[in-house]
């Protein structure tokens, strides 16, 4: 058995379990394909509630206005455009007297044209709510705004989101240290979201023991302030709360603005963010719920603060005690139930967890990740039956090994024998090969148990076996044909061959000393040998029967010695 016997076989399976569990919670966890599952099982949580939540109580606050190819045909100018169509854009835009503008465009540094630089600051500065786009490079240097758009604007905001190891946009940051004198630097999705509350983020936006800290209004109206804590990870990363794709939001294409063909009910007091939404563009990024335009992404995460859409772990610090305990129950079920039994639990366990992962997704905005426990369900099952499965095939192996073996001698038993030459007379009529059938038998046996007594006749037997074993080939086949008496199949030899092996058996036996406290003994045996192409063999009774008669001879003509069935 591969467990002591000492051990209960559900010790031995629950060890087996949680090695494998432990395993993959502080191993195979962390690789990086088992990353990529775990975060595609919480993907479909965001496509599952996406499909079927309620829309958030700020949804018709956030307007989007794409620039997108339609916008490129219609405004009909070469690319990249001058300033002044984003100034002309904007001074049309603030006629309709939004909330609040995100300019998802990168205006950093001056263009050729001065005076569309001039305009656009202009526009910037009559809006009083324009938020501007920053970004870091692949050296996390800080790119900000030209001085002159800068200072005019509502404030600048990083448009930057960090990729999970998959390549899928999941979260952000709401605000990080540069390296320009250790400014601090908002998102520009946060600057859009407290713009539109009226709030400065250098007020309302802490980070404190590993949580940012956004002071938002209880209720609206009210003009009480609550600290909402938004959970980060150890990167200071919070999860954007992906609800809407952009067909869900209030969509604009960026010509109708310019055109002045907008409605006003469309846009006064919202939260207006324009941003390219063409693959031309290069701003379209994989997120849980599919590509997506970047200027769709930032409105997400301004949903996500202005309703306290925060996205916290249903087990932030013990996911690993779950597992574990989940794995120790289900090993028990698993390992005490009958096949129907631990298939339906099978089944409703998975299903019960994720099921239960999307109640708490779509209900409390809880993450509660599927994969792990579900992987472990199935992991869980397949040990234990892999186990039961294996320790009921030893336990068979033992039983068969003592049905066909002797118990004392340890050589093949009487069944196994006649079974075996059975099979090989079937075997000789397709290959008409030629084996020999020997009987053995120790001389004067019963003189040995009178005199010395059984545990030594016990000896004798045991070691007389050992000799028949150690004397032939390993495909040849040694057993116990019953008492003192034991037999030999021989295989690729010729009767010659097949004496001298024996008459080799015969002297080891006759040479082997017992020693015994009152003394030493030996003892002899005499064999008998038929071959299974005798003339009268025709079955394996007559080669048994033709043996036994040669062996007869053998102790007739004074024992210790070797017969051969001669053939009349």
């Amino acid at each position: 058995m591969i467990f002591s016997k000492k051990t209960s076989p559900y010790a031995a399976v629950l060890t087996l379990t949680l090695f494998i569990a432990s395993l993959y919670i502080f191993a195979i966890a962390k690789t990086s394909p088992f990353v990529t599952w775990r975060l595609k099982a919480v993907d479909t949580l965001f496509t599952w509630r996406a499909a079927y939540s309620e829309p958030l109580k700020h949804f018709k606050e956030v307007v989007v206005v794409g620039l997108d190819d339609e916008s490129y045909q219609k405004i009909n100018r070469p690319s990249p455009w001058g300033r002044e169509v984003y100034a002309a854009f904007l001074d049309t835009l603030n006629d309709y007297r939004p909330s609040v503008i995100g300019l998802d465009f990168s205006f950093i540094g001056a263009s050729p044209n001065l005076k569309a630089d001039a305009w656009l600051a202009e526009s910037i500065a009559n809006s009083q709510n324009v938020v501007l786009a920053a970004f870091f490079d692949n050296t996390s240097q800080y790119h900000v705004p030209e001085l002159v758009f800068a200072k005019n604007a509502l404030g600048y905001g990083f448009v930057d989101k960090p990729l999970d190891r998959d390549g899928v946009n999941r979260r952000s940051k709401a605000m990080v240290m540069t390296s320009r004198g250790g400014e601090t630097a908002f998102s520009f999705s946060t600057l859009a979201a407290l713009g539109h509350l009226g709030l400065s983020p250098r007020r309302n936006l802490e980070y404190e023991n590993g949580e940012t800290l956004f002071s938002l209004p209880e209720k609206p109206g009210t003009g009480r302030w609550v600290k909402t804590p938004a959970e980060t990870d150890p990167k200071s990363q919070l999860w954007i709360s992906y609800r809407y794709g952009i067909t869900s939001f209030k969509y604009i294409p960026f010509w109708k603005i310019l055109a002045g063909e907008a409605g006003r009910e469309e846009l006064e007091g919202k939260i207006v963010l324009v941003g390219p939404v063409s693959p031309i563009f290069h701003d379209i990024h994989q997120t849980p719920l599919g590509l997506m335009a970047g200027v769709v992404m930032n409105a997400n995460e301004v949903l996500t603060i202005l309703d306290k859409d925060f996205v916290r772990r249903a087990l932030p610090r013990g996911e690993w005690a779950f597992l574990l305990f989940l794995t120790a129950a289900l090993t028990l079920i698993f390992y005490r139930t009958g096949f129907i039994t631990r298939v339906n639990v099978l089944v409703c366990t998975e299903f019960f967890l994720y099921a239960a992962a999307i109640f708490l997704f779509t209900k409390k905005n809880m993450i509660f990740e599927p994969f792990p426990p579900m992987f472990l369900t199935a992991v869980t099952y397949v040990a234990v039956l892999s186990y039961k499965g294996l320790t009921t095939f030893l336990e068979n192996r033992a039983l068969q090994k003592q049905v066909i073996t002797d118990e004392l001698t340890g050589l093949y038993g009487h069944r196994y024998l006649t079974l075996r030459l059975e099979n090989e007379f079937k075997r000789y009529d397709r290959t008409k090969t030629e084996f020999y059938f020997v009987m053995v038998d120790i001389d004067f046996f019963k003189k040995v148990n009178d005199t010395y007594g059984h545990e030594e006749g016990n000896v004798v037997l045991t070691s007389v076996a050992k000799l028949l074993k150690n004397g032939i080939r390993g495909y040849d086949v040694a057993a116990r044909y019953g008492g003192e008496e034991f037999s030999l199949i021989l295989f690729s030899q010729d009767m010659k061959g097949a004496q001298q092996t024996m008459e080799r058996i015969r002297a080891a036996v006759e040479a082997f000393p017992f020693n015994i406290p009152n003394g030493k003994f030996n003892v002899t045996i005499s064999c008998g040998i038929c071959s299974n192409r005798a003339a009268n063999v025709k079955s394996k009774e007559d080669l048994i029967r033709l043996a036994d008669e040669a062996l007869y001879a053998a102790k007739h003509g004074g024992r210790n010695q070797v017969r051969i069935h001669q053939s009349e």
